[in-house]
């Protein structure tokens, strides 16, 4: 790729000229980057076109991470060719974080990667070229693991700002919670503030059941830096919406705008229900998860952290940031001083209308598609979007938002979304129009669920008259399970409750299906397959009616395959597969709401588990040595976990589908589930999940089959 080679040879050459004081440190970045971006522009120019420059951005964020290490000392060494380099290394973290930081600039809904530049981007200017470079030198390298950061591993570099940075991380020991966002937090100011004022983070802590809010997941203040280890999101964030929309439309949205806003405002409205206000809303904070059909998912992240960073930003903005990263970070959307109101320059405490000015700058900034735009003063500015269908009550209600003095503001960031959802049905605003194909439907990642008897669960009778009970050529028996409404998870004052179990949300099986009465057995699993992989088999007592276990998830799968491939199945143009991890639960629950199906507890006369007793069982039990639940199923607590189809994400349930959810598109874990003969109740709990790896094989490990209608 000459043109990447180009580019990165230009911003080399540009960093030792210009930018030689920061990499020393004797200047702070911020200084120096403008003029950084300027010589780049002049240098690449001698070798690249227009369009080969914007290609050549293209380029760099496209190669892969040892490609661009080789052209990355093919650079430096050219460098050193030409003149002294004694800054190599600190030449070489900085230019190693540069594709991540293209990358996070280009991220928009046509290219979520960020591998792509449009065409209405055009390097003319420096600041062109400007928000696309790391604002510093990063703290750390890409396969570090800092001290006391138990075992994470940094994998990839994903940003910096004014006073953190923050990489993707990994761990071993904990592959369920991974990946995660870990925010550094660099400036040392904030680090004390971090330290001084816990119960701000603590407080967001709170807020982790609520879908759409990203979790704190973990504070490491001994970590130094301290660190906050936070939910990971795929997407881009509102900047980069804000950019496909000036890049590729040449007309406000007022009323995509509107709905945006409504849905940030319901997410930090639930949020002040609790007590907690942000304080940082901006449009770097506010994230976008795609979904399939053009849908996506809204986050907002930084609750907590918000608070500390925005009133640090305010404090750098007085004098402490120079000019060069101050507009860097407007470019980015990330400048916090552009979204406070009044009151938080006038350190006055929180106050939910603090959001509410926030959330009507981004509005604003929505309209004029341009993350950096200032917030209006007095009215005329709404004659620029008028015959483009900004209707009055719009127009009226973002000047409240905006105003200076609390008391006009509507009171909460609930209040503005209901004012906003009222504003859908009025006469004088236009209907929903997107124009230009442009296809903008956000799913429901709404709040949790309401909980209780009457609304927790709806069991729908099946439309077809199928019978509740069949049995296959192998003998194996499956029970109709009807389609139905369910809460899955669990809420986080369940006994034995777990993060990855939140948050409750609400699922629909759309379809009826036949699931395996028990869990298969030994003698079905050798009938299809021609071997027992079982521990227990009848070496060591076991009996052809006991669940066969020590089985991979592959295995699983074969038997599937093979069962479904058997001439008399064949015949009857049957489909075996593995349950999703929803149609599981569904299935355990049978319409029920509680930790188990039979109740608040589960006993040993209903479940084989372990105990605190001499009966604590050595294995597995004969499949239905048990009573079933409402569906007619056994063994769903207890006796052995059961493979499910689904790959596993700590975050899976946040970003859940209401239909028929199939779980993540990829990951390297897979979900178990129901509990073992090993396990305490707690457990083998209707919510409970376990991961993990595929080729993983345990005498605690089943599965039991699904046939499809």
């Amino acid at each position: 790729m000459p043109r990447a080679q180009a580019l990165l040879d230009s911003l080399g050459r540009a960093l030792c000229d210009k930018g030689r004081r920061a990499l020393t440190g004797e200047l702070r970045f911020g200084d120096v980057l403008p003029d950084v971006a300027k010589a780049t522009l002049e240098q690449a120019r001698k070798q690249l076109s227009t369009d080969e420059l914007r290609a050549a951005v293209g380029d760099i964020a496209a190669l892969e991470p040892q490609a661009y290490a080789d052209r990355l000392l093919k650079v430096v060494a050219g460098l050193e060719r030409l003149q002294p380099v004694p800054f190599k290394e600190p030449l070489k973290d900085y230019l190693s974080c540069w594709p991540a930081m293209v990358r996070q600039a280009l991220r928009r809904p046509s290219d979520p990667k960020g591998h792509l530049p449009p065409e209405g981007v055009q390097f003319y200017k420096p600041d062109d070229l400007l928000m696309f470079l790391p604002a510093k030198l990063p703290l750390f390298r890409a396969g570090t693991n800092p001290p006391h950061l138990d075992d994470w591993k940094l994998t990839s570099f994903r940003g910096i700002g004014e006073c953190s940075e923050v990489w993707a991380g990994e761990s071993a020991t904990h592959p369920e919670l991974s990946p995660a966002a870990l925010k550094f937090v660099t400036d040392p100011l904030s680090a004390a503030q971090v330290i001084l004022h816990q119960e701000v983070l603590v407080k967001a802590f709170d807020l982790n059941d609520v879908a759409g809010i990203v979790p704190l997941r973990g504070i490491y203040l001994e970590c130094d830096p301290p660190c906050l280890d936070i939910g990971y999101v795929y997407g881009y964030d509102l900047t980069g919406l804000m950019h496909e929309w000036a890049w590729r439309y040449d007309a406000p949205k007022p009323d995509a705008a509107a709905r945006i806003v409504r849905r940030v405002a319901e997410i930090v409205g639930e949020a002040h229900k609790r007590g907690v206000v942000h304080r940082d809303l901006k449009p770097s904070n506010v994230l976008f998860h795609p979904k399939d059909g053009g849908k996506f998912t809204i986050w907002v992240t930084d609750f907590g952290w918000g608070q500390i960073a925005a009133a640090r930003s305010i404090e750098l903005g007085k004098g402490g940031t120079p000019r060069g990263e101050q507009h860097r970070l407007e470019l980015r959307g990330a400048y916090s001083p552009l979204y406070a109101c009044p009151q938080l320059s006038q350190s006055a405490p929180p106050d939910p209308r603090d959001d509410v000015y926030s959330l009507g700058v981004i509005w604003f900034q929505l309209l004029k598609r341009c993350a950096h735009a200032q917030p209006p003063s007095g009215t005329d500015w709404a004659e620029e979007f008028r015959h483009h269908g900004l209707g009055d009550p719009q127009i009226k209600l973002l000047n409240a938002c905006l105003s200076a003095r609390p008391d006009k503001r509507p009171a909460n960031a609930g209040e503005l979304a209901e004012r906003l959802n009222a504003m859908r049905t009025d006469s004088s605003m236009t209907s929903p129009k997107l124009g230009q194909g442009e296809p903008l439907s956000m799913s429901a990642a709404g709040v949790r669920p309401l909980e209780g008897p009457a609304s927790s669960s709806m069991i729908l009778k099946p439309v077809l008259d199928l019978p509740e009970q069949r049995t296959n050529s192998v003998g194996m028996a499956f029970r109709l399970v009807p389609a139905g409404k369910f809460l899955m998870g669990a809420p986080d004052d369940e006994p034995g409750w777990n993060r990855h179990e939140s948050p409750v949300h609400s699922v629909v099986i759309t379809k009826p299906f036949y699931l395996g009465v028990g869990p298969v057995t030994q003698a079905q699993f050798a009938a299809v397959m021609g071997f027992n992989p079982s521990y227990f088999s009848a070496k060591l007592g076991g009996q052809p009616d006991w669940p066969v276990e020590s089985v991979t998830w592959g295995e699983a799968e074969q038997f599937c395959a093979k069962l479904e491939r058997l001439d008399a199945e064949e015949e009857l143009s049957r489909v075996y597969r593995l349950p999703t991890e929803a149609e599981w639960e569904h299935a355990c629950r049978a319409g029920e709401s509680m930790p188990y199906f039979f109740g608040q507890k589960l006993t040993a006369k209903q479940a084989l588990f372990a105990c605190n007793t001499k009966a604590t069982p050595s294995g597995p039990a004969p499949a239905g040595s048990y009573p079933p639940n409402k569906f007619g199923l056994l063994d769903l607590h207890g006796n052995v976990l059961e493979w499910v189809n689904d790959w596993y994400s700590a975050g899976a349930y946040y970003e859940a589908v209401k239909a028929d959810p199939q779980g993540p598109d990829c990951g390297t874990l897979r979900v178990s589930r129901g509990g073992c003969w090993r396990m305490y109740p707690p457990e083998c709990r209707s919510a409970a999940r376990r991961p993990y790896p595929p080729n993983h094989a345990s005498n605690t490990v089943g599965f039991r089959v699904a046939m499809q209608i």
